[in-house]
């Protein structure tokens, strides 16, 4: 289903941190209320505070079997990847994040890692200009607002994107490159 909200109805409209009613057990979710083309409003769940575990643990493992020292991350919500691919140790990160609520949240947070090369890029990712080689993983943690058709997922696994699952929804991410440390045994 699509519901043609435009770039400019997404960055213009407040993202609220509250509970969404009749879904209290989520906890304080980043929310938006957006105007769609058919005159309709759209509540987007951006992200659900009651994931930070999962998306935490998630990232270390990642961290953890493909030793990234570069990486690129789709969306800032909560802060919750970002925090943790600092905890990992990662050399330099770069933060695509569209909403400028987002973007003030993320300058910040990155006010926390003082010595620490971090980008935080107010732009969609389907307007931000990068070299994919520049990066041994991209994390996209989106809540795709624009394209709610869901095809561009088909065009993320196609590009060579994965998921916890298939990818029918985010977090997804590609691995570039590892930087795992080659042991050659001697016998």
């Amino acid at each position: 289903m699509s519901y043609h909200v435009s770039k400019e109805d997404f960055q213009n409209h407040e993202i609220l941190f509250d509970t969404v009613e009749g879904n209290e057990i989520w906890g304080k979710c980043l929310v938006v209320n957006i105007p769609t083309a058919n005159g309709s409003i759209l509540q987007a769940t951006i992200m659900r505070e009651c994931e930070e575990k999962e998306i935490k643990e998630e990232v270390k493992n990642l961290c953890e079997k493909y030793k990234p020292q570069s990486v690129l991350e789709v969306g800032f919500g909560l802060g919750y990847t970002a925090t943790q691919f600092q905890e990992c140790g990662i050399k330099k990160h770069v933060i695509v994040e569209a909403h400028p609520q987002m973007v003030r949240d993320a300058k910040k947070w990155k006010q926390n890692y003082p010595n620490r090369d971090i980008e935080i890029v107010h732009e969609f990712l389907q307007d931000y200009s990068f070299n994919e080689s520049d990066f041994d993983l991209i994390y996209d943690d989106r809540y795709e607002i624009i394209d709610r058709d869901k095809s561009f997922l088909e065009d993320l696994v196609r590009q060579g994107f994965m998921s916890r699952d298939s990818i029918t929804k985010f977090p997804c991410w590609k691995i570039i490159r590892t930087n795992n440390d080659v042991v050659i045994s001697e016998n």
